[in-house]
C-alpha cells in the first residue's frame, strides 16, 4: 500500500497513528518508509498491509505561499486529528506555524539512509503536532535528529546542501503523474482512498 502524507497535514497525522495502532495491534512492524520504491501487500491480520510505502508529499512546496495556521479548512482537519488523537490517550498542540515541511522530508530520507528513520519519522511527526515546533527550522531538525544519535553537524551539513532536493522533488512529480493532488493519499490494489473523515472508513478501505 502506497501512504502519500506530509509532516504538516493533520490528516496525514491522523492516518499514520492509526497504522501504527493497527500494525502494532496485530503484532506487525511498524509502516516503512521505502523511499518509493515498489513493494509486497501482503495482508497482515486486522486488514494491515504487512508493507506501507511512505511516501513523502509536499502539501505546499516552497516557494509558494506558506498555510494560515487559522486557515478555516487546516483548523477543520487539525480539529479531526484532534479526535483521533484524543480517541487514543494523545493531547496535540495547535502550531503557531504552518511551515515548510522540504527540510523534514530530507532529514527522513537521510534518517533512513542510517537505519533510524522509523524514529525520525514518528519523531517529526510528534515535533509538529504533540511539541509544536518549527520543523521547518535546520537548527529544531539538528536537534530532533540528536535525539535518536545522528551527528548535529552531518545534519545540518546534509540539509545545507539540499542533498535531498532533487529525490524529494521526483517523488512528488512521481505522485502527480499518478493522479495524487492532495495529501493524504493511500492506495492499495487499485483502489484510492483521498483525505480522511473516519476510523471507520480507513478500516473499510484497509479490509
Amino acid at each position: 500500500m502506497k501512504f502519500y502524507f506530509d509532516y504538516v497535514d493533520p490528516l496525514s497525522f491522523a492516518v499514520d497513528v492509526l497504522l501504527r495502532r493497527r500494525a502494532t495491534a496485530a503484532g506487525e512492524a511498524p509502516p516503512a518508509t521505502t523511499e518509493g520504491s515498489a513493494s509486497a501487500n501482503t495482508p497482515a491480520a486486522g486488514g494491515v498491509p504487512r508493507i506501507v510505502e511512505r511516501i513523502p508529499f509536499e502539501r505546499v512546496p516552497p516557494p509558494c505561499e506558506l498555510t494560515d495556521p487559522d486557515d478555516p479548512a487546516w483548523r477543520r482537519a487539525l480539529g479531526v486529528a484532534e479526535e483521533v488523537a484524543g480517541s487514543l490517550g494523545i493531547s496535540l498542540s495547535h502550531p503557531w506555524i504552518v511551515p515548510w515541511t522540504r527540510k523534514a522530508h530530507e532529514l527522513a530520507l537521510h534518517a533512513a539512509q542510517l537505519g533510524v528513520g522509523e524514529e525520525i519519522h514518528s519523531g517529526l511527526f510528534d515535533a509538529f503536532f504533540i511539541e509544536g515546533l518549527d520543523i521547518g527550522r535546520i537548527d529544531v531538525l539538528q536537534e530532533l535528529a540528536s535525539r535518536h544519535g545522528l551527528d548535529p553537524t552531518e545534519t545540518k551539513a546534509t540539509l545545507d546542501t539540499d542533498r535531498y532536493t532533487e529525490r524529494i522533488e521526483a517523488l512528488r512529480r512521481g505522485a502527480r503523474a499518478t493522479g495524487v493532488t492532495r495529501v493524504p493519499t493511500l492506495i492499495r490494489k487499485g483502489a484510492r482512498l483521498e483525505g480522511f473523515h473516519n476510523a471507520h472508513d480507513l478500516r473499510t478501505f484497509l479490509q
